[in-house]
């Protein structure tokens, strides 16, 4: 059910929540676990199936990060998604790198940002 405020949201989920019996607590907290580690083996999938943009590891999905070309058209990090329509839109923003090429990436970036404050 969409509300215009926020807020207003917040308060209806709180009000359900409360209202819903512990064997149903049980249940909704059940499906969400569900839900989330399926959307979590799907976002697996995806990053081992592609690999580092860089140097093309594929070793674990754990050491696979999403890594925004640009943070000034970052909504939200790829895994804060439920939607997988949304996922795959920011995941359009970003390059699949490394732990290793995202250190290396994110060092030059800043290194990039410090000369421009001394030049």
């Amino acid at each position: 059910m969409p509300y215009a405020d926020a807020q207003d949201a917040v308060t209806y989920r709180k009000q359900r929540w409360a209202a819903m019996s512990p064997e149903a607590k049980l249940q909704e907290k059940r499906r969400q676990r569900e839900m989330s580690e399926r959307f979590y083996s799907w976002m697996s999938e995806i990053k081992l199936s592609r690999g580092c943009d860089i140097c093309d590891w594929k070793g674990t999905p754990n050491a696979l990060h999403w890594h925004h070309r640009d943070p000034k058209f970052k909504t939200a990090h790829v895994t804060e998604f439920r939607s997988k329509e949304n996922a795959l839109a920011e995941m359009a923003k970003c390059d699949l790198l490394c732990a290793n090429c995202h250190f290396v990436v994110e060092a030059v970036r800043k290194a990039r940002r410090q000369l421009q404050l001394v030049f």
